[in-house]
């Protein structure tokens, strides 16, 4: 069976955090019959309705997210006497899905209860504490503690979760899971994307200046000498040669000589001589790279 993890901390882990879950969900339904049974023998229900409903389905969420963010694997074959049988699979080795996402929302998840009755102290607060806001929130803080043994199960449950981020984050440094890898992958492409966007643009403002021949033709020169010892033999006024000049000088500094030169080289007609040209100097330019 394929694991996700290396570490075997994490699904042990993963294990204890769902046994508390499914005994959590136990004593709520126990402690939900109680109740009910005291309902119908003194017909009093001293509870919020909406936050003992909170209370008993938590435990029953989180049981879910356990189930829900784990994908079994499919029975491993061993051998035994030469024949094939199959191994059941044990509950701490399901290859779970679940990133930092669901491990953070199943813990959110069992804080329902607690964050409800925050909100109603918070509008208390706001509004001021009348007579039928306290009752509401004494009820509710009363019913929050009847139910403390269930949601105590999933508090501890949490600190296993906890630790399996500090886990799973230490494994995922040193050997990134494919969903990850992908992600980076998609990004660096992105990235790159967007720079060879971003160099086409400038390159083409620049060579528009410069000229294609004009830049291929006096290279060497722009690169090695100052602009104002170049000489340049066609017939341009001082401005254009000026603009021509800068514009190729851009190119250079930019670093885009490279990719200039192969934008010519692949879009453009050249002579022969030019072609040779800007393969030597594409040459040179590999050459020092490496």
């Amino acid at each position: 069976m394929i694991r996700q993890y290396a570490n075997k901390k994490i699904y042990k882990n993963l294990l204890v955090a769902e046994i508390l879950s499914i005994i959590a969900l136990i004593v709520s339904i126990i402690i939900f019959i109680i109740d009910l049974i005291k309902y119908f023998i003194t017909v009093e229900f001293n509870h919020d309705i909406l936050f003992y409903m909170n209370l008993v389905f938590v435990p029953a969420l989180t049981t879910c997210f356990n189930n829900n963010n784990c994908e079994t694997s499919t029975p491993t074959k061993g051998t035994k006497d030469n024949n094939f049988i199959d191994k059941p699979i044990y509950p701490a080795e399901k290859r779970f899905k679940n990133d930092y996402f669901h491990t953070i929302l199943r813990i959110l998840c069992s804080f329902i209860p607690v964050f409800y009755l925050i909100s109603e102290f918070i509008l208390a607060l706001l509004f001021g504490f009348s007579d039928h806001m306290q009752s509401d929130i004494l009820i509710a803080a009363q019913n929050l503690g009847a139910m403390s043994v269930s949601h105590s199960f999933l508090y501890i449950a949490n600190i296993f979760l906890i630790i399996n981020c500090f886990l799973i984050k230490r494994e995922w440094k040193d050997n990134p899971p494919a969903f990850k890898t992908a992600k980076k992958q998609v990004d660096t492409k992105r990235k790159e994307q967007k720079t060879l966007t971003q160099k086409k643009k400038v390159y083409t403002r620049l060579i528009e200046k410069s000229g294609i021949k004009f830049f291929v033709k006096y290279y060497e020169q722009i690169k090695k000498l100052p602009l104002r010892d170049i000489e340049i033999v066609e017939n341009y006024s001082l401005e254009e040669k000026q603009e021509r000049l800068y514009a190729a000088k851009k190119i250079i500094d930019l670093n885009l000589t490279e990719f200039a030169l192969n934008e010519i080289l692949t879009n453009y007609d050249l002579n022969s001589d030019e072609q040779a040209k800007i393969k030597t100097i594409l040459n040179k330019l590999e050459t020092n790279q490496s």
